[in-house]
């Protein structure tokens, strides 16, 4: 039987991080709706795609986190940065297991 290895997302996210960007002392300053596109990055490069929505009618943020199927939708959100954190907890989440 073989043994199964437990993604773990900060040091994932910190080697390709340093990889991609090579800045160690950056994150820190970075405002995070910059993050948040860093992250997107991250998530595409290991094949999670996520997307944030508006709704016009209910003036509402959604978030979709999906690969070839969908893995969760989050609706009814107030703000954009409360989508984008809570899409951000799920992605984690997801790649985890």
């Amino acid at each position: 039987m073989e043994a199964t290895v437990k993604k773990e997302f900060k040091t994932d996210f910190k080697k390709w991080y340093r990889k991609s960007y090579d800045y160690d002392n950056f994150w820190n300053s970075v405002p995070k709706s910059m993050q948040w596109g860093v992250y997107v990055d991250f998530f595409d490069s290991v094949g999670l795609n996520i997307s944030i929505n508006c709704g016009l009618i209910t003036k509402t943020f959604s978030y979709k986190i999906h690969d070839f199927q969908v893995h969760d939708i989050g609706s009814e959100i107030k703000t954009r940065s409360e989508a984008r954190e809570k899409a951000l907890e799920k992605a984690i989440e997801i790649y985890q297991n």
